[in-house]
């Protein structure tokens, strides 16, 4: 299964797959992978935690950068970072980072 960014094929109809088979397409949500993964019998509660833990460990990569873009602030507080992770799921399901947005597209076209 290859998901990618709905952006870039937003013209694409056929991206949008068969009404009657619901894992046709590339243009999932989150809890259409998980449906995915429950009928293919692959343990979701397995494979989160290691998604999870990729992205801490890029997080505490950038963290001195993300810091440095914070100084000058009166309070750490009121700097934030929306990022936006892809990910990619091996043959092993073993997770590995694709890129980080930082200026995530938070709807779909």
């Amino acid at each position: 299964i290859h998901l990618t960014n709905s952006k870039v094929n937003k013209d694409n109809t056929d991206s949008y797959g068969d009404n009657d088979d619901l894992f046709s397409g590339f243009l999932w949500t989150l809890s259409m992978l998980q449906e995915y993964f429950k009928e293919e019998d692959i343990d979701w509660d397995s494979i989160w935690p290691k998604i999870e833990d990729v992205v801490r460990k890029t997080i505490i990569l950038g963290y001195d950068t993300m810091k440095k873009e914070c100084l000058g602030l009166k309070s750490s507080y009121n700097c934030y970072k929306l990022l936006g992770f892809d990910i990619m799921l091996d043959e092993n399901l073993k997770p590995w980072v694709l890129e980080v947005n930082t200026d995530p597209w938070l709807f779909a076209d």
